[in-house]
């Protein structure tokens, strides 16, 4: 229905009403809209996609058992970020019990963790999908060794010394770098001769010590942090008063063939090289006799008649830990005897070419000299 302010709005606007007919048409189509109802406007939301990775991914290392994480928002979002997740990787190995750790936070604290051990940590944001990932890798810090020395060994006993030998610690409980051992020795029967000592290598020699008689020796590890825990007591006795060491050789030899190839069409034919290596493993026990020590090998017969009366716990070991004797050194000597006597030699001859010199120049200072007398008027007439 009309109402007048609709009327009175119309004839109002002489613009747009130019005619009857054009006044009766504005009527009806205003009757025909006043009747329709108009909508509110309805919000249309896109499917969210893939956000980008996140920013200033860092690790800070608190401790040797620890990481802390921390990231910022990426800065392309492309929807709501949900929450992020990350994954821990030990050495390149992936660890099943830290994979897809799930966070709202923009930091995230990794506990029990090994000590001086490499990590990748990787972040991602998550919208409906998956978001591009980001990581960082970082070391933990080192720590106590969890474990003791390993491989513990008595290698050369005399009556008077031994000498123990030993490994590192295993890797997985090194907890970073070995610095140094520190190792207890003491008499096992009754406690006398109690040594501390510290060392960086990986062997120890005692000596000083009773024949025929028993000594107990541990060792622990060192890292920068601190010391781990001692090894199990090894014993060692040393030998009785003329009780020397016996030495078995093997020694075994092996054959490697290399075919030499032409380097051109107009070379000579391809050759053959056959070259032999030669190995000996020495093996010694103790005895109360002296015996001489056989071998069929050239190089062993020449070499084993320099070893000192020692003993070796059974097993192989090379020529080099009998006492230091080697061929090399047994060269050094003998080539240190030979300048000797060339010396002493060049010496004796200068003192007798001096001597003779000597005697010759004092013979010809005291040589008479003639002198002839003329009587004064011998020329007179």
């Amino acid at each position: 229905m009309l109402t007048n302010t609709m009327y009175e709005a119309i004839v109002g606007h002489r613009s747009f009403v130019s005619s009857k007919v054009d006044m009766i048409t504005a009527l009806i189509l205003l009757a025909v809209t006043s009747r329709v109802a108009v909508s509110t406007p309805a919000p249309i939301t896109t499917p969210q996609n893939a956000p980008g990775p996140v920013r200033n991914l860092r690790l800070l290392v608190p401790a040797p058992d620890r990481i802390l994480v921390a990231w910022s928002e990426p800065l392309v979002r492309h929807g709501g970020i949900a929450y992020y997740d990350l994954q821990v990787s030990a050495n390149g190995i992936p660890l099943r019990d830290r994979m897809a750790r799930e966070t709202t936070d923009t930091h995230y604290v990794l506990h029990g963790l090994r000590p001086y051990t490499n990590y990748r940590v990787t972040v991602r944001a998550h919208t409906t999908l998956p978001g591009e990932a980001a990581y960082e890798e970082a070391r933990t810090k080192q720590s106590e060794p969890e474990g003791p020395p390993t491989n513990i060994r008595v290698y050369t006993r005399t009556a008077e010394s031994l000498s123990f030998a030993w490994d590192q610690p295993e890797e997985r409980l090194r907890n970073g770098i070995i610095t140094r051992y520190e190792y207890v020795f003491f008499n096992k029967d009754d406690g006398m001769h109690y040594i501390v000592r510290s060392t960086r290598s990986t062997t120890a020699t005692i000596t000083d010590l009773l024949p025929d008689t028993s000594y107990s020796f541990k060792i622990k590890s060192y890292t920068e942090v601190g010391s781990g825990p001692f090894s199990d007591e090894v014993a060692g006795q040393t030998l009785a008063d003329g009780e020397i060491a016996t030495t078995s050789v093997t020694s075994t030899e092996t054959e490697t063939t290399t075919v030499l190839q032409p380097t051109s069409p107009s070379s000579t034919p391809a050759k053959k090289v056959s070259t032999k290596k030669q190995s000996i493993a020495y093996t010694t026990s103790t005895t109360q006799r002296s015996t001489p020590i056989k071998a069929k090998d050239t190089t062993a017969e020449k070499y084993l008649p320099t070893i000192k009366p020692t003993t070796m716990a059974a097993g192989n070991a090379s020529h080099h830990e009998l006492h230091g004797r080697s061929p090399v050194s047994t060269s050094v000597v003998v080539l240190a005897t030979v300048c000797g006597v060339v010396f002493l030699l060049s010496c004796l001859v200068c003192v007798l070419v001096i001597r003779h010199r000597s005697k010759r120049r004092a013979k010809s200072l005291i040589e008479p000299v003639r002198l002839t007398f003329h009587p004064p008027y011998a020329n007179m007439p």
